[in-house]
């Protein structure tokens, strides 16, 4: 018998271990057994954000997880689906123990807000992830930043950027040009290569089979050979 839709989602993580990964999984601030810790963050913490907080915590993960002897502290990889895959690019732009990234529908273009997307306000007045950036809702072009800066600055690390065809919140065109200006840095430094794209006819979604090819890119990877 097929499986419930909703545990077609999942994440296989012993799928990934079986690949001979350490995965190490946690709770981002403000989901599950840490979904109490989101709780009046701002009037804490006035100067501090929460996506700031989230990305402060994945390099805490990394500090963890770099001492282990069962680790090999060289070859750390990032794997983020939506919310996840954004935390995770700005945590590579960052941080440079991290040598990749799979980000699955993280990247949408900022400053070419459409819309019927959620654009800034999703960082600002949704979901309060970054709430300076409402300052420029309605004037997207000056935003300070948008992810082709962010995927230049993590290069040349190996990315894969997963942005299904019918994302309703970032269409795929807008993240095949933010993709298409980092990729000059990309081949600036030689590695024209260690950027890819994939977009899926798919909505916005983490299936197993996309799953499983996602792991397969981390594992080629890891062994550092070239994806197809």
């Amino acid at each position: 018998n097929r499986a419930p839709h909703y545990l077609d989602q999942r994440p296989s993580l012993d799928s990934l271990v079986k690949r001979g990964f350490v995965v190490v999984a946690f709770d981002q601030i403000g989901f599950g057994s840490r979904a109490q810790e989101a709780t009046r963050f701002y009037e804490r913490y006035p100067q501090w954000s929460l996506m700031g907080k989230m990305v402060s915590d994945t390099r805490a993960v990394v500090d963890a997880v770099s001492v282990l002897e069962e680790v090999d502290a060289r070859q750390i990889f990032l794997f983020g689906y939506a919310l996840g895959a954004k935390v995770g690019l700005l945590t590579a732009a960052l941080d440079e123990r991290v040598r990749g990234l799979v980000a699955v529908s993280g990247v949408d273009a900022l400053r070419l807000d459409r819309p019927h997307t959620e654009g800034l306000r999703h960082y600002s007045h949704l979901h309060g992830l970054l709430p300076k950036l409402g300052f420029f809702v309605g004037q997207e072009s000056r935003a300070p930043f948008d992810y082709d800066e962010v995927l230049a600055l993590a290069a040349p690390k190996r990315i894969l950027v997963i942005a299904p065809e019918l994302d309703r919140f970032a269409p795929v065109d807008d993240v095949r040009q933010e993709v298409a200006a980092a990729r000059a840095v990309y081949q600036a430094l030689g590695h024209d290569g260690a950027l890819e794209l994939r977009t899926p006819r798919d909505f916005n979604r983490f299936p197993r089979q996309l799953q499983e090819e996602a792991f397969d890119y981390l594992a080629r990877s890891a062994a550092g050979g070239s994806s197809p």
